[in-house]
């Protein structure tokens, strides 16, 4: 990734950890954890996988869409930071 985007280039296996934690647990004491790296690389969006996702929203990010795939069995939830 390096190579691609000198923006990402310091994201550390670490980082991309405290995003899945939030991602499997989807509660708010794992997305404060994630605040800090939201913030550090202008994340403007991101998407959460599974049905059990009722949040429509973390702090300032909102879900505008809930995408059904029916060959993986799971759905995915895109919050975009308003």
């Amino acid at each position: 990734m390096s190579s691609i985007n000198k923006v990402y280039s310091k994201f550390t296996l670490d980082q991309q950890s405290v995003f899945e934690n939030f991602n499997a647990s989807k509660d708010r004491k794992s997305f404060d954890a994630l605040i800090p790296i939201l913030d550090e690389y202008s994340i403007q969006c991101f998407v959460l996988e599974g049905k059990d996702n009722t949040q429509d929203s973390y702090n300032e990010y909102y879900k505008v869409d809930t995408v059904n795939d029916d060959r993986a069995g799971t759905y995915y939830s895109i919050y975009v930071k308003r």
